[in-house]
């Protein structure tokens, strides 16, 4: 789908979700380079409701490597919702000030 979106006057292709089957972040950023920006690279419901404290951490660290540092939003996918845990909200954006430069 990839050259029908950049066909498109799109510029933000959100909900990019690293835990979706054949997703690489890596192929996703190079096939949208400098073209479309991406929104996401945590998954919510994996991620943020599963992992421990560092694979949160991790998982930040690995987006924002491989999707970023421009044309790139850290975000939860799909969203966050009352029941997320508070604590991995917190570890996230802790991560991302670690990697934010």
């Amino acid at each position: 789908m990839a050259d029908q979106i950049m066909s498109t006057d799109v510029d933000l292709l959100s909900y990019v979700d690293p835990t979706m089957e054949k997703s690489d972040l890596t192929t996703v950023k190079d096939k949208f380079r400098d073209r479309v920006a991406l929104a996401g690279g945590i998954s919510s419901a994996v991620t943020l409701f599963g992992d421990s404290r560092e694979g949160i951490r991790k998982a930040v660290h690995t987006a924002v490597q491989q999707l970023g540092p421009r044309g790139f939003i850290l975000a939860p996918v799909s969203s966050l919702t009352p029941d997320t845990p508070w604590s991995s909200v917190e570890t996230m954006i802790e991560a991302w000030k670690e990697v934010r430069d």
